[in-house]
Parts: C-alpha cells; structure tokens; sequence
C-alpha cells in the first residue's frame, strides 16, 4: 500500500483468506477491509500497520469501505442492497466508532463488481458512481476522446 503523506509503499498483510479490499484512513493509522470470518461479508477496522486489535462498522453485511476524506466518516454499501451507509469514526485518540446510518440509496450500487464501484471527492462533498449502460440503449461502443494540448487553443482564443 502507498503512503500518501510519505510516498512511500507499506506491505499490507491480510490474515486470512477471504479478507479484501483494504483501504487505509487519512491519517494513515487505520486499515478498514472485508471479511467474511462471520459467516457473510462484513467492514472490519483495525489499527495500522501493526494490526493489533479490530472492530466490526457494518452490522448488516458490508462492502467497498471508503474513508471520508475530509470528516470523520467511514462509507460502506450495506450487502445485497444498493443502499451507501455513513459510519461516524474517530481516529485521532484511537478508535471509536457511532451507529451506521442511512446516507443514501443508488441502484448502481447493488451491481457489484470486483473493484470499486464509488468513490468519494476529494472535499468529501460528492460521491461518484459507475453506472451501468441500458441494455438495448446504445447503439454505438462507447469510446474516449483524448485531446492533447488543449490549453494551447484556449489560450489562442484569450489573446
């Protein structure tokens, strides 16, 4: 895992198997990942890098954890619904935890998928989605259009 604050990589190891998607706090002293050592998928915190000591955030199934990037907030998708959960966290003196609360629901969240399916602006403002193509709907492939030296036309135009 890459430290943002010191540009530098830190092994992270998962204990067991089937414990994924780790994502470390802003302040970097928090790992929040998946396991299902309960039986089904739920959000675990535990101290990082030394692993020491962990707790459970979501209460009804979880997965993708995100941390807020700007509150004390840890997001989550609640499993087998499209519904995005707010946990308050505190992480300065340690770890504590609130009840997670209903942020809101967007059916692109109950799809799924290997990697993230959101995430959340850099001001912790907005959230991004990827949403699925309509079946039958789109008649052309969809494509990117990369455009080079743009700044360049739009300063002609200023002159």
């Amino acid at each position: 895992m890459l430290s943002r604050s010191r540009n530098t990589e830190c092994p992270v190891e998962l204990r067991r198997d089937p414990e994924h998607s780790p994502e470390i706090s802003p302040n970097e002293r928090f790992l929040a990942y998946i396991s299902n050592e309960s039986g089904r998928y739920e959000v675990y915190v535990r101290p990082f890098p030394s692993g020491d000591g962990k707790w459970q955030v979501s209460v009804n199934g979880g997965r993708y954890p995100r941390w807020s990037p700007v509150k004390n907030e840890l997001y989550y998708v609640e499993r087998g619904t499209s519904t995005l959960m707010a946990t308050p966290v505190s992480t300065e003196q340690g770890f504590t935890l609130g009840q997670p609360q209903v942020l809101f629901e967007e059916l692109s969240l109950a799809a799924g998928g290997p990697g993230a399916i959101y995430d959340v602006s850099a001001d912790g403002k907005r959230f991004v989605t990827i949403t699925p193509v309509a079946d039958g709907h789109e008649t052309e492939t969809p494509s990117v259009r990369i455009v080079e030296n743009w700044y360049e036309e739009f300063r002609d135009r200023e002159r």
